[in-house]
C-alpha cells in the first residue's frame, strides 16, 4: 500500500507469479472546510474519487470506478468498464 501524508489517498498494488501488476486500487479525497454561517466550520468532501482493477487474462483491464462531488448537488457516477489499459499508465 502507497499512503498520502499530505491528504486523504492510497494506492494498492498487487502482482501476479511473474511479477506483473494484475490488480490495482486507489482512492482519494478533496477536503475542504464548509461553513453555513461563517462561523461554525466542518469539513466537506468536495470531490473523491475510488477505482479497482483486474487484469484480465485476455488483455485489458476490468475497472470499477466511483466518482462523487458534494459541491454539484450530491453528483455521483459509478460504473463497471473495460480498458486496453490502466487509465494513466
Amino acid at each position: 500500500m502507497y499512503p498520502d501524508y499530505e491528504m486523504p489517498a492510497r494506492q494498492v498494488v498487487g502482482f501476479d507469479v511473474s511479477g506483473a501488476i494484475c490488480f490495482r486500487a486507489y482512492d482519494y479525497r478533496l477536503l475542504d472546510p464548509y461553513s453555513d454561517d461563517d462561523e461554525e466550520f466542518y469539513t466537506l468532501l468536495t470531490y473523491g474519487e475510488s477505482a479497482v482493477g483486474w487484469r484480465l487474462k485476455e488483455r485489458g483491464w476490468l475497472l470499477y470506478r466511483r466518482v462523487e462531488s458534494h459541491m454539484e448537488e450530491d453528483h455521483r457516477e459509478e460504473g463497471l468498464q473495460w480498458a486496453a489499459d490502466w487509465p494513466g499508465s
